[in-house]
């Protein structure tokens, strides 16, 4: 089965891509699925940017 399957690939996100994103979409929930990542981490990640 493992030749059949792909690698998991890591994705290397910074917080300027969760800034942009939040930008985009003006949804904690939203930007927080798409990065894989808790949605208190993305309030945290906007509140030290300022926004």
């Amino acid at each position: 089965m493992e030749e059949f399957m792909n690698k998991p690939i890591e994705h290397i996100h910074t917080d300027e891509d969760i800034i942009a994103t939040y930008d985009e979409t003006r949804s904690v929930k939203a930007t927080a699925k798409i990065w894989c990542v808790s949605s208190a981490e993305v309030r945290k990640i906007i509140k030290s940017a300022g926004r």
